[in-house]
């Protein structure tokens, strides 16, 4: 995060003050919880973006997310993160 408070989007990557999407109805629980930007928000709840969840991958933890045009990324059986 920089001075005025925005960091970068990890769908979109605008810079921009995040906000709270919970992958997972209203889980209070961190491992449900995805910070992106407005605009891709609004574009989950449009049904434009999917939101597969936070796995660990080759690259280290990762928000693992897809357009609603394109094939799921996540593979049956995968395991989501656990903090």
């Amino acid at each position: 995060m920089n001075r005025s408070g925005t960091q970068a989007c990890p769908i979109c990557e605008r810079a921009a003050k995040l906000v709270e999407h919970h992958i997972e109805g209203r889980s209070i629980s961190s491992d449900y919880v995805a910070w992106i930007c407005p605009i891709c928000h609004d574009d989950v709840h449009a049904g434009d973006l999917i939101i597969e969840g936070i796995y660990q991958t080759t690259n280290g933890i990762e928000l693992i997310w897809r357009r609603e045009e394109d094939q799921p990324i996540v593979a049956d059986g995968a395991q989501t993160y656990q903090y």
